[in-house]
């Protein structure tokens, strides 16, 4: 029985479950751009020619039908990119790319005779030209409300970054490898952001809690029995020990961290009870 529900499972959709996601996609497309996010998907549904349990089977909700219509129309629009810069020679391939409907264009630059062929093909296209950018300039947006919140990508730590030593205890090799990785990996994981890991594996990650302590304990709840001796990674500093303290209970024998709390002594002292290494980075991660 559960071999058939497995096979059931890895059935690929029927031909036509295809075709009417295609026929719900192309009808969604015009309707959006008609008539705006608000659209009727009873409407769409009918100009589809399926019934409207079959679009709510495909797309639960008009969030995810808008995204789908996007991501869609993007990968149509990068396929074309690829092909025509893989057949035809740069001047061609932006004569036939203005063929399709083009209202602007972003580059970094743009030659004498790509801008001859835009006065002529396409008058009312925009040109964005902008300018390349070192990886340390880089940055990533976040919508809120009313409003963006722009920040620099974190790009790691400066090369003149010295990891300090603030426990009794000194870090053996194994576990000094062990810190590196989770540092490595802590930096991918929404703040506040807990990773646990050996040499070369996260065994626990708790991110994106409001608290540093929830993230501690749901980290510490996955790793289970395997965090015992391994190494735990914060991405920004503790500001209170009861973390640390959550961490020795189960067995982490070293945490890296960034300091820099007011409390950062109390830490120290609650990894000392512990016989824990505890290492200062200077340098903190934090991503939204």
């Amino acid at each position: 029985m559960a071999a058939k529900k497995t096979q059931s499972a890895a059935r690929k959709p029927r031909a036509d479950a295809l075709r009417n996601r295609e026929r719900i996609l192309e009808v969604a497309k015009e309707a959006f751009t008609r008539y705006g996010a608000q659209a009727s998907l009873d409407d769409m549904a009918r100009q589809a020619g399926v019934g409207a349990g079959t679009l709510y089977r495909h797309f639960p909700t008009r969030e995810e039908l808008l995204k789908e219509v996007y991501r869609s129309e993007m990968e149509k629009l990068a396929e074309t990119e690829h092909r025509l810069a893989a057949t035809l020679p740069p001047a061609e391939a932006l004569r036939a790319w203005l063929l399709l409907f083009v209202e602007a264009i972003a580059a970094p630059d743009f030659t004498p005779t790509a801008q001859q062929l835009l006065i002529e093909k396409r008058k009312n296209c925009r040109l964005l030209r902008i300018a390349t950018r070192e990886p340390r300039d880089a940055v990533e947006v976040r919508s809120i409300r009313y409003g963006f919140l722009i920040q620099q990508l974190d790009q790691g730590d400066p090369a003149t970054t010295t990891w300090k030593v603030v426990s009794e205890r000194r870090p053996r090799s194994d576990e000094l490898q062990a810190m590196q990785f989770a540092w490595k990996a802590v930096r991918y994981v929404k703040s506040n952001a807990i990773v646990i890991a050996t040499t070369n594996a996260t065994v626990g990650i708790g991110g994106g809690l409001p608290s540093r302590l929830d993230a501690t304990q749901l980290a510490v709840a996955k790793a289970g029995a395997r965090a015992r001796g391994a190494a735990l990674a914060s991405d920004a500093f503790f500001p209170f020990p009861d973390a640390v303290e959550v961490a020795a209970q189960a067995g982490v024998a070293c945490v890296v961290q960034p300091g820099g709390s007011l409390r950062d002594q109390e830490v120290i002292d609650a990894a000392n009870r512990a016989g824990m290494v505890m290492v200062f980075t200077g340098v903190r991660h934090f991503r939204h």
